[in-house]
Protein backbone atom coordinates (compact mmCIF):
# COMPACT_ATOMS: atom_id res chain seq x y z
CA UNK A 1 0.00 0.00 0.00
CA UNK A 2 1.26 3.42 -0.88
CA UNK A 3 -0.17 6.41 0.01
CA UNK A 4 -4.03 4.77 1.24
CA UNK A 5 -5.90 4.96 4.25
CA UNK A 6 -6.97 1.54 5.65
CA UNK A 7 -9.18 1.21 8.60
CA UNK A 8 -10.15 -2.50 9.21
CA UNK A 9 -12.50 -2.26 11.96
CA UNK A 10 -15.78 -4.18 12.81
CA UNK A 11 -18.89 -1.65 12.51
CA UNK A 12 -16.60 1.62 12.41
CA UNK A 13 -18.01 3.96 10.13
CA UNK A 14 -17.74 7.20 9.14
CA UNK A 15 -20.44 9.92 8.82
CA UNK A 16 -23.67 7.99 10.24
CA UNK A 17 -24.01 5.51 7.78
CA UNK A 18 -27.12 3.88 8.15
CA UNK A 19 -27.20 0.56 6.80
CA UNK A 20 -25.44 -1.17 4.13
CA UNK A 21 -22.96 1.42 2.12
CA UNK A 22 -24.94 3.55 -0.10
CA UNK A 23 -24.45 6.91 -1.96
CA UNK A 24 -25.98 10.02 -0.63
CA UNK A 25 -28.95 8.54 0.95
CA UNK A 26 -30.85 5.47 -0.84
CA UNK A 27 -33.33 4.54 0.16
CA UNK A 28 -34.33 1.31 -1.40
CA UNK A 29 -31.56 -0.48 -3.90
CA UNK A 30 -29.99 2.62 -5.82
CA UNK A 31 -31.31 3.95 -8.30
CA UNK A 32 -30.08 7.44 -10.05
CA UNK A 33 -31.61 10.94 -8.85
CA UNK A 34 -34.68 9.69 -6.29
CA UNK A 35 -36.42 6.46 -7.92
CA UNK A 36 -37.10 4.51 -4.83
CA UNK A 37 -37.12 1.30 -5.63
CA UNK A 38 -33.77 -0.11 -7.66
CA UNK A 39 -30.79 1.57 -8.19
CA UNK A 40 -30.41 5.01 -7.76
CA UNK A 41 -28.38 7.92 -7.24
CA UNK A 42 -28.73 10.63 -4.44
CA UNK A 43 -31.18 9.79 -1.52
CA UNK A 44 -30.98 5.90 -1.16
CA UNK A 45 -31.62 4.36 2.14
CA UNK A 46 -31.17 0.76 1.76
CA UNK A 47 -27.73 -0.95 0.82
CA UNK A 48 -24.73 1.15 -0.09
CA UNK A 49 -24.52 4.71 0.42
CA UNK A 50 -21.98 7.04 1.23
CA UNK A 51 -22.53 9.92 4.20
CA UNK A 52 -25.00 8.84 6.65
CA UNK A 53 -24.44 5.03 7.15
CA UNK A 54 -24.85 2.93 10.09
CA UNK A 55 -24.28 -0.41 9.74
CA UNK A 56 -21.05 -2.00 8.52
CA UNK A 57 -18.48 -0.31 6.66
CA UNK A 58 -17.75 3.17 5.50
CA UNK A 59 -15.35 5.21 5.45
CA UNK A 60 -11.89 4.12 5.40
CA UNK A 61 -13.37 1.27 7.76
CA UNK A 62 -13.06 -2.50 6.62
CA UNK A 63 -15.33 -4.89 8.06
CA UNK A 64 -14.52 -8.52 7.12
CA UNK A 65 -15.46 -11.82 7.84
CA UNK A 66 -13.84 -15.02 6.21
CA UNK A 67 -12.66 -13.18 3.24
CA UNK A 68 -9.62 -12.56 0.94
CA UNK A 69 -8.49 -9.63 0.60
CA UNK A 70 -5.22 -8.29 -1.93
CA UNK A 71 -4.98 -4.86 -2.02
CA UNK A 72 -2.13 -3.13 -3.96
CA UNK A 73 -3.23 0.54 -3.98
CA UNK A 74 -1.41 3.65 -4.47
CA UNK A 75 -4.07 6.98 -3.46
CA UNK A 76 -6.98 5.16 -3.46
CA UNK A 77 -10.22 5.26 -1.08
CA UNK A 78 -11.40 1.96 -0.10
CA UNK A 79 -14.64 1.33 1.99
CA UNK A 80 -15.14 -2.48 2.15
CA UNK A 81 -17.66 -4.34 3.94
CA UNK A 82 -17.25 -7.91 3.23
CA UNK A 83 -18.17 -11.53 4.37
CA UNK A 84 -16.69 -14.48 2.37
CA UNK A 85 -16.75 -12.71 -1.14
CA UNK A 86 -14.57 -12.52 -4.39
CA UNK A 87 -13.72 -9.60 -6.28
CA UNK A 88 -11.08 -8.34 -8.41
CA UNK A 89 -10.97 -4.24 -8.75
CA UNK A 90 -8.13 -3.97 -11.02
CA UNK A 91 -6.76 -0.86 -13.34
CA UNK A 92 -10.04 1.60 -13.46
CA UNK A 93 -9.75 4.96 -14.58
CA UNK A 94 -12.18 7.43 -13.79
CA UNK A 95 -15.57 5.35 -13.16
CA UNK A 96 -18.19 5.24 -10.73
CA UNK A 97 -19.67 1.30 -9.66
CA UNK A 98 -22.65 1.41 -8.01
CA UNK A 99 -24.63 -1.66 -9.27
CA UNK A 100 -27.71 -3.14 -7.58
CA UNK A 101 -28.51 -6.79 -9.11
CA UNK A 102 -29.65 -9.62 -8.00
CA UNK A 103 -28.18 -13.18 -9.04
CA UNK A 104 -26.74 -11.76 -12.69
CA UNK A 105 -23.92 -12.22 -14.12
CA UNK A 106 -22.43 -8.70 -15.65
CA UNK A 107 -19.50 -8.11 -18.02
CA UNK A 108 -19.19 -4.74 -18.86
CA UNK A 109 -15.74 -4.04 -20.26
CA UNK A 110 -13.46 -1.20 -22.29
CA UNK A 111 -15.44 1.63 -20.24
CA UNK A 112 -13.29 4.53 -19.60
CA UNK A 113 -15.03 7.51 -17.04
CA UNK A 114 -18.57 5.75 -16.55
CA UNK A 115 -20.62 5.39 -13.97
CA UNK A 116 -21.75 2.05 -12.52
CA UNK A 117 -24.37 1.79 -9.61
CA UNK A 118 -24.71 -1.73 -8.57
CA UNK A 119 -26.37 -3.39 -5.46
CA UNK A 120 -25.58 -6.88 -5.98
CA UNK A 121 -26.84 -10.15 -4.30
CA UNK A 122 -24.52 -13.52 -5.44
CA UNK A 123 -23.24 -12.26 -8.49
CA UNK A 124 -19.05 -12.22 -9.41
CA UNK A 125 -17.52 -8.63 -9.77
CA UNK A 126 -14.03 -8.29 -11.67
CA UNK A 127 -13.35 -4.26 -12.13
CA UNK A 128 -10.02 -4.27 -14.24
CA UNK A 129 -7.97 -1.45 -15.47
CA UNK A 130 -9.83 1.56 -13.76
CA UNK A 131 -7.79 4.65 -12.64
CA UNK A 132 -9.55 7.64 -10.44
CA UNK A 133 -12.63 5.88 -9.78
CA UNK A 134 -15.13 5.08 -6.78
CA UNK A 135 -15.47 1.85 -5.54
CA UNK A 136 -17.07 1.43 -2.30
CA UNK A 137 -17.63 -2.51 -1.30
CA UNK A 138 -20.09 -3.94 1.28
CA UNK A 139 -20.10 -7.67 0.58
CA UNK A 140 -20.68 -11.01 2.05
CA UNK A 141 -18.62 -14.33 1.32
CA UNK A 142 -16.69 -12.96 -1.57
CA UNK A 143 -12.97 -12.46 -2.71
CA UNK A 144 -11.63 -10.01 -3.53
CA UNK A 145 -8.21 -8.59 -5.28
CA UNK A 146 -7.75 -4.75 -5.24
CA UNK A 147 -4.53 -4.36 -7.08
CA UNK A 148 -3.35 -1.79 -9.14
CA UNK A 149 -5.63 1.07 -7.87
CA UNK A 150 -4.25 4.48 -8.34
CA UNK A 151 -6.85 7.59 -6.49
CA UNK A 152 -10.10 5.73 -6.91
CA UNK A 153 -13.28 5.09 -4.93
CA UNK A 154 -14.89 1.87 -4.71
CA UNK A 155 -18.67 1.26 -3.12
CA UNK A 156 -19.75 -2.32 -4.04
CA UNK A 157 -22.73 -3.66 -2.12
CA UNK A 158 -22.20 -7.07 -2.89
CA UNK A 159 -23.56 -10.64 -1.51
CA UNK A 160 -22.08 -13.14 -3.23
CA UNK A 161 -22.15 -11.87 -6.76
CA UNK A 162 -19.37 -11.58 -10.03
CA UNK A 163 -18.96 -8.18 -11.78
CA UNK A 164 -16.73 -8.42 -15.20
CA UNK A 165 -16.10 -4.33 -15.59
CA UNK A 166 -13.11 -3.46 -17.59
CA UNK A 167 -12.10 -1.06 -20.06
CA UNK A 168 -14.95 0.99 -20.12
CA UNK A 169 -14.88 4.97 -22.17
CA UNK A 170 -17.07 7.46 -20.89
CA UNK A 171 -20.74 5.74 -20.45
CA UNK A 172 -23.28 5.79 -18.19
CA UNK A 173 -24.47 2.33 -17.27
CA UNK A 174 -27.32 1.94 -14.90
CA UNK A 175 -28.57 -1.92 -14.39
CA UNK A 176 -31.33 -2.93 -12.04
CA UNK A 177 -31.76 -6.29 -12.75
CA UNK A 178 -32.83 -9.69 -11.50
CA UNK A 179 -31.04 -13.14 -12.47
CA UNK A 180 -30.10 -12.14 -15.78
CA UNK A 181 -27.07 -12.01 -17.91
CA UNK A 182 -25.23 -8.93 -19.22
CA UNK A 183 -22.71 -8.28 -21.56
CA UNK A 184 -22.09 -4.57 -22.38
CA UNK A 185 -18.85 -4.44 -24.26
CA UNK A 186 -16.76 -1.80 -26.48
CA UNK A 187 -19.02 1.30 -25.37
CA UNK A 188 -18.15 5.14 -25.71
CA UNK A 189 -20.56 8.01 -24.42
CA UNK A 190 -23.60 5.88 -24.39
CA UNK A 191 -26.18 5.64 -21.63
CA UNK A 192 -27.36 2.63 -20.43
CA UNK A 193 -30.87 2.34 -18.25
CA UNK A 194 -32.22 -1.59 -18.06
CA UNK A 195 -34.21 -2.78 -15.99
CA UNK A 196 -34.55 -6.04 -16.41
CA UNK A 197 -36.31 -9.33 -14.95
CA UNK A 198 -34.64 -13.16 -16.50
CA UNK A 199 -33.09 -11.69 -19.23
CA UNK A 200 -30.09 -11.60 -21.84
CA UNK A 201 -28.49 -9.02 -22.74
CA UNK A 202 -25.62 -8.31 -25.21
CA UNK A 203 -24.58 -4.52 -25.51
CA UNK A 204 -21.93 -4.61 -28.01
CA UNK A 205 -20.09 -1.98 -30.34
CA UNK A 206 -21.84 0.97 -29.21
CA UNK A 207 -20.21 4.57 -29.98
CA UNK A 208 -22.48 7.58 -29.09
CA UNK A 209 -25.55 6.12 -29.01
Amino acid sequence: HDNDHHDNDRDNDHHDNDHDNDHHDNDHDNDHHDNDHDNDHHDNDHDNDHHDNDHDNDHHDNDHDNDHHDNDHDNDHHDNDHDNDHHDNDHHDNDYHDNDHDNDHHDNDHHDNDYHDNDHDNDHHDNDHHDNDYHDNDHDNDHHDNDHHDNDYHDNDHDNDHHDNDHHDNDYHDNDHDNDHHDNDHHDNDYHDNDHDNDHHDNDHHDND
